[in-house]
């Protein structure tokens, strides 16, 4: 058998936005397993959280961040957008999901933290999420690319997607393959699909069930 483990890719992918985009959603849907918590109440994912995509072209390290926005200093909020901070400040793709409900006001925090961390040389990905509500999200996502374009970043494109539906994500991980450069697996073991065991997702989900 011919040894392609040196033909492999592997890379991380950021995946950011405001609370309740959509983002654990995607990630479930792409890793095919409830990794991460999805509910509609906001600010569930409280930290950051490793999907694993294991496969025989190389490996994803997906980073669902906390939801972003403007937070005051001090206190927990704060602390959960310190976390997707810090996931934005070295992955290989940025994905940024935009609920089709959101303004481009509301997206300010988001675009300021990509502002703050992110370099420019990363590219980022706007996700207008959710397209199977049927809503005209456009107009929305090109304001968010040219203010991304007009801050700097040299890859800025956007995608229409239903991380439920599951309408464009095949083509959305496909080209982000694209992207990654080649290199050893960050996890080497090929079944895992999460930085964090069982109980985690479990204590998670409880706790969210009960609040």
């Amino acid at each position: 058998m011919q040894d392609n483990t040196s033909t492999r890719k592997s890379g991380l992918v950021a995946i950011a936005g405001r609370p309740n985009a959509g983002k654990s959603t995607l990630l479930n849907r792409i890793l095919g397993s409830a990794v991460s918590i999805v509910t509609p109440k906001a600010q569930t994912t409280r930290e950051r959280v490793l999907g694993i995509l294991t496969e025989e072209r190389g490996q994803i390290v997906f980073v669902d961040t906390p939801g972003i926005h403007a937070a005051k200093k001090g206190g927990f909020n704060e602390f959960m957008v310190s976390e997707a901070a810090e996931a934005l400040e070295g992955p290989n793709l940025i994905w940024y999901l935009v609920d089709p409900d959101s303004a481009i006001e509301h997206e300010k925090a988001v675009i300021e933290l990509l502002d703050r961390r992110a370099d420019r040389r990363t590219p980022v990905w706007i996700l207008l999420n959710k397209a199977d509500l049927g809503r005209d999200v456009v107009p929305l996502g090109e304001k968010i690319r040219s203010l991304l374009v007009a801050l700097g970043f040299d890859s800025v494109i956007v995608f229409i997607i239903s991380g439920r539906r599951g309408r464009g994500v095949d083509e959305l991980v496909k080209e982000s393959w694209k992207l990654l450069p080649e290199g050893p697996f960050l996890f080497p073991d090929e079944e895992q699909i999460s930085d964090r065991p069982l109980r985690f997702f479990v204590g998670k989900r409880s706790a969210s069930s009960s609040s």
